[in-house]
């Protein structure tokens, strides 16, 4: 292996690492962020129930952020381990590199190649999160009723 080759998948490596830890910040910020929603949802009295329906889909937006970064973050995981294991690229550049590594991913028989190949096309990540803001969407409509508390006072919301 080359200097220059192992420049360039040291490059690859750090930029894909460099990557999956945006993910994981993402992750964490989603999730503060439900918390957030949640506690809004439950202590501010909402006077009409377009509210209910607003935070729902806040809510059902943040969930579908972080099924997108965890799968995004584990796609990113994938192309680092190949990067370790690929061959030597045909083509001197660092593209030519990128597209052998992801090509070597692509080419396992796994349930892990076969995520790899559909990771890598972003039309995909946004049917993703557009399926799951749906679903839980529902799932936090179907909650919405039992979020409204009585005030300690006795007055109804």
């Amino acid at each position: 292996m080359s200097d220059r080759e192992l420049e360039a998948r040291i490059a690859l490596l750090e930029y894909y690492a460099s990557l999956m830890q945006s993910y994981k910040v993402f992750i964490l910020t989603f999730a503060v962020s439900i918390l957030t929603v949640f506690e809004i949802w439950f202590r501010i009295p909402r006077p009409e129930p377009i509210w209910d329906c607003l935070l729902s889909l806040i809510l059902a937006g943040f969930v579908g952020g972080i099924s997108v970064s965890i799968g995004r973050w584990f796609w990113c995981g994938q192309i680092v381990t190949s990067a370790i294991y690929a061959p030597a690229p045909s083509g001197p550049t660092m593209g030519d590199l990128d597209r052998q590594i992801k090509d070597y991913a692509y080419s396992r028989t796994t349930w892990k190649g076969r995520f790899t190949r559909l990771g890598d096309r972003p039309i995909l990540w946004v049917i993703v999160w557009i399926t799951v803001v749906l679903v839980f969407f529902v799932i936090f409509q179907g909650m919405a009723p039992f979020s409204h508390v009585a005030h300690p006072s006795g007055a109804p919301d």
